[in-house]
């Protein structure tokens, strides 16, 4: 069963929305001198925000109140109910995974969503299908929408999600990599890329296969750089101080470091000899201290 896209329509031009935070953006941003009044309906869209933040903020402020009549009550009563919460707590469980959720309306949604993969809620734009109306009213915002209305204070980057945001800003600034490979230990900053890792280098998984010279590769990422960079020829990142290209960000950063900043982080031990490209420095190792014998390249 499909659900039905409620989308709301501008009064200034055919286009159709999905959320009513797209529309306003998009009223301020094309239909500006169109705006009878103007300043009313930006007050509305910001006051609707603000009363609900402020509401927000004066039930957390009653909640946290010693001296609210309601907060005494709940504190005595969860302090004298004790064990009762512990014994009702995490009461169903689902009988395939064997979690444990607090509602059964919880775990009727776990049971669809999670093992019987059911997706109702379809994107009015593309073929993307959803569990939840909130992960498709998410999904159209950031990808058709393109609203980002979450901001690092950082770097000043913005991202559609506020978990995205949140998630940029551990990763990222914080340096956090809570995700370890019990393998080689690598750490990783999203479960998404040490699933790949395992797969992809102990497991050597290669599930991604170019359908141009079929060269596999075990990230869809990766394959697609690859098509664009050596079948479609595309190089995107040029470098300021030569104007050389390359096809990726790596590439580029790369250059910069050995060519023009003379960096040399590999350092041979046996003869101190430095090199800015490590394919070179295990090239030299191999070759000249370990007398391997150079591979010969085929003229056919």
């Amino acid at each position: 069963m499909s659900h039905k896209a409620d989308f709301k329509s501008c009064n200034f031009c055919p286009k159709k929305f999905f959320t009513k935070t797209g529309l306003k953006i998009h009223c301020s941003e094309v239909h500006d001198n169109q705006l009878e009044n103007k300043s009313q309906i930006e007050k509305t869209a910001v006051t609707s925000t603000l009363d609900s933040k402020q509401t927000i903020n004066e039930n957390q402020n009653k909640r946290k109140d010693p001296d609210c009549k309601i907060v005494r009550e709940s504190v005595q009563y969860a302090n004298e109910n004790e064990d009762h919460f512990q014994r009702k707590q995490k009461l169903f469980k689902c009988p395939i995974c064997k979690k444990e959720l607090k509602q059964k309306t919880a775990l009727k949604r776990h049971l669809q969503f999670v093992h019987e993969k059911l997706k109702p809620f379809n994107c009015p734009f593309c073929k993307t299908e959803c569990a939840q109306e909130r992960h498709l009213q998410i999904h159209v915002t950031t990808v058709h929408e393109k609203l980002k209305l979450f901001m690092c204070q950082i770097c000043e980057i913005k991202f559609g999600r506020k978990s995205t945001l949140n998630h940029h800003i551990n990763v990222v600034h914080k340096k956090q990599k809570p995700f370890k490979c019990l393998t080689c230990e690598k750490e990783f900053g999203q479960k998404s890329g040490l699933k790949q890792h395992i797969s992809g280098v102990h497991e050597k998984q290669k599930p991604f296969k170019c359908q141009t010279c079929e060269k596999e590769f075990g990230r869809k990422g990766i394959l697609k750089k690859h098509i664009n960079t050596v079948h479609e020829k595309q190089k995107p990142f040029k470098c300021l101080t030569c104007e050389f290209e390359f096809g990726q960000k790596s590439g580029l950063q790369q250059h910069i470091r050995i060519v023009h900043e003379k960096q040399k982080p590999f350092k041979c031990l046996t003869c101190e000899k430095e090199f800015g490209h490590k394919n070179i420095w295990k090239r030299h190792i191999a070759i000249v201290h370990e007398k391997q014998k150079p591979l010969k390249v085929s003229n056919l």
